[in-house]
């Protein structure tokens, strides 16, 4: 179930289907998907689109950080946006207090790091729900701009003046288990994306001292998520993974070809899923000569996902490259 393997068989559906130069677009795990692809099967390729990259090719330490550092920003991102919104766009901002919305976030994480919050509404599967779960629950909010932000800041809202955890917890349940029904935790399709994961990824960490340890450095780096992002997902979850890793994390080296066209990687500056570090280190690896990269000026995961309405600037190009090969100018910057 590793990467490597389902490139392969990817490579046989091709074959199965007319043997004709494979369209790869890409998303979030689909971006190492399709670069390990390319690394097997680079002449069997007509146009690629990485959006929302993930490299497994750093450091664990390095990828830690990268991912908390992403988190915080993206929340900052976030909370920006709120602070420019009127009370029905972004609830936080008609605080009594006069707090802004970073003041009342880090008021709600001391206060359930100091004793959990009560947790009375029906999607609570306690009485309380604890720091680490509200940050989970933000990390989900923070997947599409709109409308969740906005929910993002009614969740903030409502549990500020309610000292209730309630609004959190089912975005908790979905970011946990991809559902909001604690019902279907047993069909979640987390799980099959675990295999792959515990497979591909380095895991130096099994022990909950190793984990303490890289959570007191991701505290100190990531003042607002305290590390809670993609990459502490994979170390948590993959501790007494029975299997060695089939896949371990490489630098990403695909052979020049002459029918390979140039890559096209598009990132959210502000994703938090994704870190830009990961599309950066992709681009370096794969050659700067042999890709395009776009940066959207924006935050959300994966970038061409959020632009469902015609006209998105990055769905545009996406779109336009896979159609007719046409390559967006290589550093710009879009707005939507």
């Amino acid at each position: 179930m590793d990467s490597i393997s389902i490139a392969k068989d990817y490579e046989a559906i091709r074959v199965a289907i007319g043997d004709e130069p494979l369209n790869w677009l890409g998303v979030s795990y689909g971006t190492q998907l399709g670069s390990q692809y390319a690394e097997l099967f680079p002449d069997k390729i007509r146009s690629m689109a990485l959006d929302g990259v993930v490299s497994q090719s750093q450091a664990q330490i390095s990828q830690f950080l990268a991912g908390a550092s992403a988190a915080d920003g993206a929340f900052r991102r976030f909370a920006q946006w709120c602070q420019g919104q009127n009370a029905t766009a972004c609830p936080a901002v008609q605080d009594s207090k006069h707090r802004t919305v970073l003041e009342m976030w880090t008021d709600i994480i001391t206060q359930a790091e100091n004793q959990p919050l009560p947790c009375g509404g029906a999607s609570c599967v306690r009485s309380y729900i604890t720091a680490d779960e509200i940050r989970v629950a933000a990390t989900n909010y923070l997947y599409m701009p709109d409308p969740n932000w906005g929910n993002l800041g009614e969740a903030i809202y409502n549990t500020s003046t309610q000292n209730d955890g309630s609004s959190f917890a089912k975005l908790y349940l979905q970011a946990s288990n991809g559902t909001s029904a604690v019902v279907d935790y047993v069909n979640s399709g987390q799980f099959g994306g675990l295999a792959v994961v515990c497979q591909d990824w380095a895991h130096h960490d099994n022990t909950s001292e190793d984990l303490k340890l890289k959570e007191i450095l991701a505290k100190a780096q990531s003042s607002l998520m305290k590390g809670i992002a993609t990459p502490h997902r994979f170390e948590v979850s993959c501790i007494g993974w029975p299997n060695t890793t089939r896949n371990p994390p490489h630098a990403i080296s695909i052979p020049r070809t002459k029918s390979l066209p140039k890559i096209l990687i598009t990132d959210a500056i502000y994703d938090h899923a994704t870190s830009l570090v990961w599309g950066m280190q992709l681009r370096e690896e794969i050659g700067k000569d042999r890709v395009v990269m776009v940066l959207k000026d924006a935050g959300g995961h994966p970038s061409y996902e959020q632009n469902d309405a015609p006209g998105g600037q990055t769905k545009t190009a996406i779109e336009r490259y896979i159609l007719d090969l046409t390559l967006p100018e290589d550093g710009i910057i879009f707005e939507s």
